[in-house]
């Protein structure tokens, strides 16, 4: 937050986090690891995973008020 280009960054981050990590076939599902090609290394939506996407759309949403 106030620097310069933080904004575009959050947006951009926003972006790469929908695309590699929730757009998941499982509504509110997310992947939490996979491999180069994109497919999920683990059958599991680990719980823990969540306090990491939270804080990070929550950190992205300060800089984009």
């Amino acid at each position: 937050s106030g620097e310069a280009g933080a904004a575009d960054e959050a947006r951009a981050a926003l972006v790469r986090l929908e695309r590699h990590y929730l757009n998941h076939p499982v509504r509110g599902g997310w992947y939490d690891q996979f491999d180069r090609d994109g497919k999920s290394l683990i059958d599991t939506i680990p719980a823990s995973s969540f306090y990491h996407v939270l804080c990070a759309v929550t950190e992205a949403e300060q800089v984009l008020e």
